[in-house]
C-alpha cells in the first residue's frame, strides 16, 4: 500500500523518532511504513491520521483493482445480475 506519510511527517516539522514516540511505535516501524515495506493495522493507520489531522484515505493509496487485472476464471452472470462461478482473485 503506497502512502505519503514522509512528506506529510516532513511538512509537519516532524522527525522520524518524534513521530514514534507519539504513536507508541518504533522509528524502524515508521521507516517501514514511509518505504511501503510494513502496512500497519488500521489501529496505527488510524492513530497516523489523526496525529496528521487527515483521513486515512488522504494517507493511504491502493492501487485500483480492474476486473481485468485481478479476476481470472470460469464466471457466470445470472439473470438477476448476481454472479455465480468459481472465482480466483490475483492482486
Amino acid at each position: 500500500m503506497k502512502n505519503n506519510i514522509k512528506q506529510l511527517r516532513k511538512s509537519e516539522g516532524l522527525r522520524q523518532e518524534d513521530m514514534a514516540k507519539i504513536l507508541g511505535v518504533s522509528r524502524q516501524t515508521i521507516i517501514a511504513i514511509e518505504n511501503d515495506k510494513y502496512n500497519p493495522t488500521l489501529e496505527l493507520a488510524m492513530k497516523i491520521a489523526r496525529l496528521l489531522q487527515l483521513h486515512v484515505e488522504e494517507i493511504f493509496h491502493f492501487r485500483r483493482l480492474k476486473i481485468s487485472d485481478s479476476i481470472y476464471s470460469n464466471h457466470l452472470i445470472r439473470n438477476d445480475g448476481e454472479f455465480s462461478g468459481s472465482w480466483k482473485l490475483s492482486f
